[in-house]
This record gives structure tokens, sequence and C-alpha cells, in this order.
């Protein structure tokens, strides 16, 4: 199917506005698995029904998140490694198509201890071309990446901010990414 048209059909009413930036990755950029919370009643039916009619595959569990993935077997890898107990930071992102080091990153400050190294990067600077890797518009649905830098310069999340970008900026005309304008007319989007 036509990314556009996926990405206009996405029952994005029934997601957090997070989730489209995951979406966004997944649709074009490639991003192998969504794992986003549902909090909408019936929102883990509408996008089952969304996936189910795209021929993706989907898994879900009683807490409301959701994995979405290319295929049924990586949706219910993806959701079995979320729930388990042991540590799973580095698969887990590596899974959801995070560069290694931003995983290594993660893994290495620890997935309970992830708000405290969200508000030190919330303290970094990003300039230059590195302002399209700054998270911090994620929770409003408009950063390019949905994962957390391992450093204010990480090269490869520069690659999928701009994959990002370069996706928007060619689908521009079809009106589905205004969240996401500041990076189309400020250029870089530095602060």
């Amino acid at each position: 199917m036509n990314p556009l048209q996926l990405f206009r059909s996405l029952p994005s009413d029934v997601l957090t506005p997070s989730a489209g930036v995951d979406f966004l990755q997944f649709i074009g950029c490639a991003k192998p698995v969504v794992r986003t919370q549902v909090f909408n009643p019936n929102g883990i039916e509408r996008l089952t029904a969304w996936c189910q009619t795209h021929g993706l595959g989907v898994e879900s569990d009683h807490d409301g998140f959701i994995c979405v993935a290319g295929s049924q077997s990586l949706a219910d890898q993806a959701l079995l490694l979320d729930r388990c107990e042991l540590p799973h930071a580095r698969e887990f992102g590596e899974l959801l198509g995070y560069p290694s080091c931003c995983c290594d990153f993660i893994a290495q400050v620890g997935e309970q201890q992830m708000e405290g190294a969200e508000a030190e990067a919330a303290k970094w600077k990003f300039t230059g071309e590195f302002a399209k890797i700054d998270p911090a518009g994620y929770s409003q649905g408009c950063s390019l990446i949905c994962h957390l830098p391992c450093c204010e310069h990480c090269v490869p999340s520069l690659q999928v901010a701009v994959r990002a970008l370069t996706f928007i900026r060619d689908h521009w005309d079809s009106g589905l990414f205004g969240k996401w304008s500041r990076w189309v007319t400020e250029g870089t989007g530095d602060k």
C-alpha cells in the first residue's frame, strides 16, 4: 500500500501524540516495530483492525500496550520481549530499530532509570544539524526520532532523523505532516 494512504488511514484519534512519531518512522522509514499504549476503550480494536486491513502483525496485552510490525511473528516477539521481567533494554531497543549506540546507552543507564536519563538529555544542547535529534518534541508528536539518543551528537540518530525529514518533505503537499512543520520551514530546526 502507498505509505501516504497507510498514514492517512491510521486511527490516530485513539493514539497518543507520541505514537505519531513512531508511526512516521514505521511507515516512512522502515522502523521494524512500533510499541505504544492505547488508552481509548475501543482503541485496541480499531488499531488491530487497521493492522489486519493492511496486512500488518499486531499483538496487545491487557494493559493496553500494543506492538505493530510487518509480520505477526515480529509483533508477537516484540510484545513477549516487552513483557519480560529480565533486563531487556538493549534487545528491545534493537528490535524497535533504534541505533545500537543508543541501545547500549539505555542498557547502561538501566531501564528503571530512563526518566533520569531523559531529564539529563533535556539539558543537552542539540546544535546545527543535530537539532534534528532533540527528542524534546516526542511527547507532543513533533520530533523526528522516537528514541533517546546516546549523546547530543549521535550520528546514527541523525541518520534516522534525516530519513524522517526526507519522507516528510517528499510528501509535504499531502497535508498529513503539519505537526512537523518547524522542521520543513526552519531548515535544521536549531533552537
